[in-house]
């Protein structure tokens, strides 16, 4: 197997204790108003699933109470229901003791999927990176014609 990616490394977990961990929130994943919202929701996701039987995520939505920064962060998980083929938990991002972001989602193992099943499962055709478009990092410098 490769090297893990940058993104799997910015979305890393450290357990912290029951149900806790640990990671930290760079700055490679920005927008003009700071860290990326999927980029938070990702790690909530990465540390909610650690401790479920299922890790596919069928559903998750995020509620983002507070601007976050750059730096350590603590991730606080609960399982709410766990079935036979799905499980519902959630996850809360704190930095400096405040809610960040609130999780919940449903789970389940996607390769056990039995029945008429969609699975579109392929990433887009997209430009490798060095041929993208920049986007400008304040909305001020964005055009609209």
């Amino acid at each position: 197997m490769g090297a893990e990616s940058e993104f799997d490394v910015d979305t890393g977990i450290e357990p912290a204790g029951d149900h806790v961990f640990r990671a930290t929130v760079t700055d490679r994943w920005h927008t003009f108003a700071g860290p990326n919202g999927g980029y938070l929701l990702a790690i909530c996701t990465r540390a909610v699933t650690s401790g479920l039987p299922f890790a596919d995520p069928l559903a998750v939505s995020a509620h983002f109470l507070r601007p976050p920064k750059v730096g350590s962060a603590e991730i606080r998980t609960e399982t709410v229901r766990v079935g036979r083929r799905h499980a519902t938990a959630r996850a809360s991002l704190f930095q400096d003791d405040r809610e960040i972001v609130h999780t919940i989602g449903t789970f389940t193992d996607l390769d056990a999927a039995r029945g008429r099943t969609l699975l579109l499962g392929a990433p887009p055709d997209l430009p490798p990176p060095e041929e993208a478009s920049r986007v400008p990092a304040s909305p001020s410098a964005w055009s609209t014609e």
